[in-house]
């Protein structure tokens, strides 16, 4: 199995050569990781996006079930201190 790829970035970076030479072939990685990070705040934005628009709904929901289940109690029940 394959290093992750911020390993091999981090490898190309600290090996032995001049600095120049090295972020040059840390190149790749360095895109692939940019690429993992763009991705990653992609499906976040889009969970951020999907929650906002169905968290009101489903409370909204759960609010509505709850006072129409309150709604049917009798008061005596309610006030009845037995």
């Amino acid at each position: 199995m394959g290093s992750w790829p911020s390993v091999a970035v981090l490898r190309e970076l600290f090996a032995e050569g001049p600095t120049p030479d090295r972020v040059r072939a840390a190149i790749p990685q360095l895109l692939v990781v940019v690429g993992f990070l763009a991705v990653r705040a992609l499906l976040e934005a889009g969970v951020a996006v999907t929650q906002a628009r169905v968290t009101p709904k489903i409370r909204t929901a759960l609010e509505c079930e709850f006072l129409t289940l309150t709604a049917h109690v009798r008061l005596e029940v309610v006030d009845d201190a037995d």
